[in-house]
């Protein structure tokens, strides 16, 4: 299977279609780029990445406190892509699709 039809494999499994991924991109970007600069930093990154470690707790998943704390460190790597410390629009997409696959991981793990 494809990364790509893992994806829309995950994307289903949560309820979204890829047309309102899409649409939570970019009013997700506009709502975290709070100083309006175009890129997101850590700081505005970070209440995202809580929001979506939060739903995997409330699902059963754990997390060390390691992990609580590096979260945000952690996505920038993966995703920041030019490494300039913010991300664009596509390296917030490419943020997002990360939760939606780690969100979609859990789910399907306590399906079975």
């Amino acid at each position: 299977m494809s990364a790509g039809e893992k994806f829309n494999d995950a994307l289903k499994l949560i309820g979204l279609s890829a047309e309102d991924f899409e649409k939570e991109v970019k009013s997700g970007f506009a709502e975290a780029d709070i100083d309006k600069s175009g890129a997101i930093d850590k700081k505005e990154l970070t209440p995202i990445v809580q929001k979506i470690m939060d739903a995997m707790m409330a699902m059963g998943e754990r997390f060390t406190a390691d992990e609580k704390k590096n979260a945000v460190a952690d996505v920038m790597k993966i995703v920041d892509e030019d490494k300039n410390g913010t991300l664009n629009m596509a390296e917030f997409a490419d943020a997002m699709k990360l939760g939606v696959l780690a969100l979609a991981s859990v789910m399907a793990s306590k399906q079975h």
